[in-house]
């Protein structure tokens, strides 16, 4: 309606609410309201500096949204922010500006990045120049002082001719290098990652047989096995945690994620290896978790059946909440389905750009 006398209200609510979803809502309807003003700019501005994530990161996603020119500088030392989430949505909003020029903050900061934001700077030089370096921040420094600065971006139709034959190229890449970190096949890229690990009563029910007479595992034998060779495969200095989740959430490590190193990796083996499988299915609280620990920026998520305990149990409702959350976040959720298949978890992993799995 355009109602100005409202925008001091909700200034006032954007002060108090502690809901995400209010909050990014707010944001879009004074910038509606103030129509370009320069000192609704200025103070969406200093919410970029906010000690919380979320508030934090949807002003930035707003000043990218509205498009002024003089955001460019804005994002360029939000491209340089501790916190990797807000990294991640300057870096984004640089990109969409597909300005040359942009080119150099972004090879800079790339040389400081490590796993998945690693890969995630590589992605977008790849889609601004069609050039094949992915992860090798000095491969892009070098490229980048050999063209002299001057670099013309490619079309996007280009880019997406050259996708195809790059995924075929990474393919060959990984299979003649060193063994990767994996879990049920998905890459490990991350170095900041949360394995949640269903351990209700079902997991305890046997695999598939492939012969008559073998005795097949559990469930939980295959998850507690594809867990500790995943955590023995992390390399040094990689963050990890574990939540394993029945009724409620427990956690290998309380407060955070852990650095690895050869000794934590092997307590963190020693204790997935005493899981037992008891209990509901409490999906959404285990999500809860993950997303109000800012260090993860992956999730590996591991279930076999459907939501059947927690403040929400009905599917599509997880998947509204968990993507309003993830929002302004950007976190990847790699999904596994172990003896059934879950809708619910290949929605979690669709929304967020991860891997879906089933595993019989």
């Amino acid at each position: 309606r355009g109602d100005t006398e409202s925008i001091k209200d909700m200034q006032k609510l954007l002060e108090k609410t502690k809901s995400d979803i209010v909050r990014e809502s707010l944001l879009e309807a004074l910038s509606t309201l103030h129509d370009g003003d320069n000192d609704w700019l200025i103070q969406l501005e200093t919410y970029t500096v906010h000690e919380d994530d979320y508030l934090r990161n949807a002003a930035l996603s707003e000043i990218a949204r509205i498009g002024r020119s003089n955001s460019i500088d804005l994002m360029k030392e939000r491209l340089q922010h501790p916190v990797w989430s807000t990294r991640l949505i300057a870096l984004k909003s640089l990109a969409d500006r597909r300005d040359a020029s942009l080119l150099r903050p972004m090879i800079d900061q790339m040389q400081n990045e490590v796993g998945r934001m690693q890969l995630e700077f590589g992605d977008v030089l790849f889609n601004l120049t069609g050039q094949p370096f992915g992860r090798r921040a000095s491969v892009w420094d070098r490229w980048l002082e050999d063209e002299g600065g001057a670099v013309e971006l490619m079309e996007e139709n280009q880019v997406e001719k050259l996708r195809k034959k790059e995924a075929e190229r990474r393919l060959k890449e990984i299979s003649s290098t060193a063994k990767e970190p994996i879990f049920f096949g998905i890459r490990i890229v991350s170095e900041r990652v949360l394995f949640i690990v269903d351990v209700s009563g079902s997991m305890s029910i046997p695999m598939r047989r492939d012969t008559v007479s073998e005795t097949p595992p559990t469930r939980m034998d295959v998850a507690k096995r594809e867990l500790r060779d995943a955590i023995g495969s992390l390399p040094d200095g990689a963050l990890f945690n574990i939540a394993p989740f029945s009724g409620s959430v427990m956690t290998w490590l309380d407060g955070g994620v852990a650095t690895g190193s050869e000794q934590t990796r092997a307590e963190a083996q020693l204790w997935v290896s005493k899981l037992e499988a008891m209990g509901g299915t409490n999906l959404y609280e285990s999500l809860v978790f993950a997303f109000n620990d800012p260090d993860v920026d992956t999730i590996y998520l591991l279930s076999d059946g459907e939501p059947s305990v927690g403040d929400l149990i009905d599917p599509q409702l997880i998947r509204d909440d968990i993507a309003d959350r993830n929002q302004h976040r950007g976190m990847k959720i790699n999904s596994i389905s172990i003896g059934e298949s879950l809708q619910v978890l290949k929605w979690l992993a669709e929304d967020s750009g991860g891997v879906y799995v089933e595993v019989q």
